[in-house]
């Protein structure tokens, strides 16, 4: 169940940036992220009754990485649409920060996930 679950928010990361690119607008990032909420609540659907924290810790800990892209891209493509950065670094900042930011709050939420959640199952 793990991997379809990956696959299904992995196909939710993958459409929301072929839309993306395709229309430009954020009903295409809503789109993957709908998606993405899918797949997570089937992984949950199955793995909450067996009751094997050993499967959702492996769960969380590889598609938190998946999860993190769409809210953060939606945040600097907003920011770059209005201008709400100006002068010449603001390409280069909007265009590598995003990328630094999700790459950094998954790893701070993957590291509570593997200590605090999910402490007691080894």
């Amino acid at each position: 169940m793990i991997v379809i679950s990956t696959c299904i928010v992995f196909t939710g990361l993958l459409s929301a940036y072929m839309l993306w690119k395709h229309y430009q607008n954020s009903i295409c990032l809503l789109v993957g992220m709908l998606i993405q909420i899918i797949g997570v609540i089937v992984f949950e659907i199955f793995a909450l009754p067996t009751h094997h924290q050993k499967y959702q810790r492996k769960f969380f800990s590889i598609n938190i990485w998946l999860l993190c892209f769409i809210p953060i891209f939606y945040i600097s493509e907003y920011t770059m649409t209005y201008q709400l950065i100006d002068g010449s670094m603001s390409r280069i900042l909007l265009f590598y920060l995003p990328t630094f930011l999700s790459l950094l709050l998954s790893f701070i939420i993957f590291v509570l996930i593997r200590k605090y959640i999910f402490k007691n199952d080894k």
